[in-house]
């Protein structure tokens, strides 16, 4: 229960940042995005603990550069909306606030902390310091490439072992696309713009943020229970998401639709954390691929062949595969995952 309050606590803070977004000169799709970045290179520090318990090793830095991959999000969120310009200091920021972050996650690794939620306080003030101006942004990236040299030129103990550069290389896909799909459903649902799309980001934040608190609870304090708990999660949605025709367009419609659309990213997360504790590299990515990539196919033709209403039972549709494979897999414990190469 600490844990959950702690989360949400980093969510509000993250709410916080979202109100302020004019005032710090960036949108706030942007600070959607660097949350979605953290949470992604979490999971990846997450799974290793998970993998960790059969002897695994623990975090080195051979595939390093991997952990930039969510800077990939931030290109593909501007090619999708025409509404971001990417400009220098944008660039700068997203690219020294994921430096701190690895930074941040590293040291919590290394410290044992992983487990720990109240870390999960400090990337919102992190990012505040960044946004201050140009003179902390540019100690920001001088503190984190001499970490980045330090960690390089560190020698590596025990054999170069590549369960890390797995966990990055299976994780990458959700880690680049999963952030631009919730923004894109929030550039749907948002009742036909009858309130500012930052209040509809304010609350799609609220609403990922009180979901990505509860879902990294279950991984870290129950992962016994993930598949069905990605089941239960895909049913109740699906029995949401065919209330929504009954909805006229509008305010209400918006905000359900959003919170169904949470409890499907749950049910993905959950399902996907459980099959790639189970899964070699390639394999794991192909997984991770195909799952999330499912969530773009079901935004695609809901938005071009039907009324938008009916978007989430495509979407319920398109995302059953992940808890269906749960079950087909149906192994109880993490075992051991051999490494390629």
């Amino acid at each position: 229960m600490r844990s959950v309050t702690l989360l949400i606590a980093s969510g509000v803070l993250w709410l916080g940042l979202v109100q302020l977004s004019g005032r710090l000169g960036i949108p706030p799709q942007i600070i959607s995005l660097l949350r979605s970045g953290y949470i992604g290179t979490f999971s990846i520090f997450l799974l290793l603990e998970l993998r960790r318990g059969d002897g695994l090793s623990a975090l080195r830095p051979r595939g390093l550069y991997l952990y930039l991959a969510p800077l990939l999000s931030l290109f593909i969120l501007a090619f999708y909306s025409a509404d971001l310009v990417l400009t220098p200091r944008l660039l700068a920021l997203v690219a020294v606030f994921y430096a701190c972050q690895f930074m941040l996650l590293y040291l919590r690794s290394a410290m044992g902390q992983i487990r720990s939620a109240v870390w999960d306080l400090v990337p919102p003030f992190i990012l505040l310091v960044l946004c201050a101006g140009t003179f902390t942004l540019a100690v920001g990236a001088v503190a984190t490439a001499g970490f980045l040299y330090w960690l390089l030129s560190r020698p590596i103990d025990g054999g170069d072992r590549s369960d890390a550069v797995d966990s990055v290389i299976m994780q990458l896909p959700s880690i680049c696309i999963a952030p631009v799909v919730l923004i894109a459903l929030r550039d749907i649902f948002d009742a036909q713009h009858a309130i500012p799309r930052e209040h509809v980001e304010s609350f799609g934040l609220i609403v990922n943020g009180v979901g990505a608190a509860v879902w990294t609870a279950i991984v870290m304090r129950a992962s016994n229970i993930l598949r069905p708990s990605a089941l239960g999660l895909w049913v109740a949605s699906t029995a949401a998401a065919a209330l929504l025709p009954f909805f006229p367009v509008g305010i209400v419609a918006s905000a359900l639709a959003i919170c169904v659309a949470e409890g499907f990213r749950g049910a993905n997360w959950l399902g996907l954390t459980y099959l790639l504790s189970h899964l070699g590299r390639w394999r794991g990515f192909g997984v991770n691929l195909f799952a999330t990539m499912l969530p773009l196919c079901a935004l695609w033709i809901g938005t071009h062949h039907l009324p938008v209403q009916y978007l989430m039972l495509v979407y319920a549709v398109f995302l059953a595969p992940v808890p269906l494979l749960t079950i087909w897999l149906g192994r109880p414990v993490v075992r051991p995952v051999a490494t390629a190469g």
